[in-house]
């Protein structure tokens, strides 16, 4: 079980800081405002603490009244993988949305010279 915990806390560790240096990449080069970066520099920081600490969800599940089932590496490493994919999906539809309005300003320009 301890390699398990490990092995978790190594790639939730790992994910944390890809979203934190993928977000103040994108903030110090202008592609992201502050209030995206620091969001996610917060979500990267739970996710840590998350990560370092999984007997956090072991305790919060048994407050809402459920029972502890040592689950909580498990359960960590899930919500870790959901926050990147969150992450990863935000960054790609901001992408596609910044190509987009691009992409309409520069037609929107070429057909006004043709005019």
């Amino acid at each position: 079980m301890n390699f398990i915990l490990l092995a978790a806390q190594i790639v939730g560790g790992i994910l944390a800081l890809v979203v934190l240096a993928n977000s103040y990449d994108d903030y110090r080069r202008g592609k992201e405002s502050l209030q995206i970066f620091l969001f996610w520099a917060i979500t990267a920081a739970l996710i840590l603490i998350v990560t370092l600490f999984p007997q956090i969800i072991d305790i919060t599940i048994s407050k809402i009244g459920g029972q502890r089932t040592g689950l909580g590496t498990i359960f960590g490493l899930g919500l870790v993988f959901i926050f990147y994919l969150s992450y990863r999906i935000f960054v790609k539809a901001d992408r596609v949305e910044k190509d987009l309005t691009q992409l309409v300003q520069d037609l929107a320009l070429k057909d006004l010279k043709k005019k």
